[in-house]
């Protein structure tokens, strides 16, 4: 099939009737309309590998640029991190570094979060110190207990502590979420 079978132009015509019924002729055209459409599926499905083949590249290509640029990015982010979390450490009330290039600002971490480490200790103790957070029978809530008991943060430990009887809540531990740095280097809010 030659390359100006396949000119698009072609295919503006109104399409072909065969004519002749079932003679050598009729079927001879039927014959050649099919070879033309099984070499235009062949082709498509060339066009449709080089489409992918290039897609994938240029995806591979996008992928190692942005992971270049996020390296470069985080290679001078650190040093910044690094120095509002020294300053902070000598004065946790500065949360932010406003400086003629962009802004190091820093994030708190959220309240603590009570983790459950050991559930049959602590339903052992709802049960006996505050079954009404038992829910459903076998089983106590994070959520019931979060809300029910203070967490007391300390250097070296922090404890969950039963508000109202004083009582150190077992088989729970605290995580005190970190404090998150990011740089901003847009010109609006400079």
């Amino acid at each position: 099939m030659d390359e100006d079978e396949l000119d698009p132009d072609v295919y503006e015509r109104p399409v072909e009737e065969i004519h002749g019924g079932h003679g050598a002729a009729a079927l001879e055209r039927a014959n050649w309309h099919l070879r033309h459409i099984a070499a235009i599926d062949r082709r498509a499905a060339i066009d449709e590998q080089v489409y992918r083949t290039e897609l994938e590249r240029i995806e591979r290509w996008g992928a190692a640029r942005k992971a270049r640029w996020d390296a470069m990015r985080a290679w001078h982010t650190k040093p910044c991190v690094d120095l509002l979390a020294a300053i902070r450490a000598t004065d946790p009330r500065t949360k932010t570094l406003d400086l003629p290039a962009g802004r190091i600002k820093s994030r708190a971490g959220g309240p603590p979060r009570i983790v459950i480490e050991d559930a049959a200790t602590l339903y052992a103790w709802a049960l006996a110190c505050r079954p009404e957070l038992i829910r459903p029978a076998t089983s106590v809530r994070a959520t019931d207990l979060r809300d029910a008991v203070d967490v007391l943060i300390a250097p070296d430990e922090s404890k969950v502590i039963d508000g109202a009887t004083g009582e150190i809540v077992p088989g729970v531990r605290v995580e005190i979420p970190d404090v998150t740095y990011s740089v901003d280097t847009s010109s609006d809010d400079i």
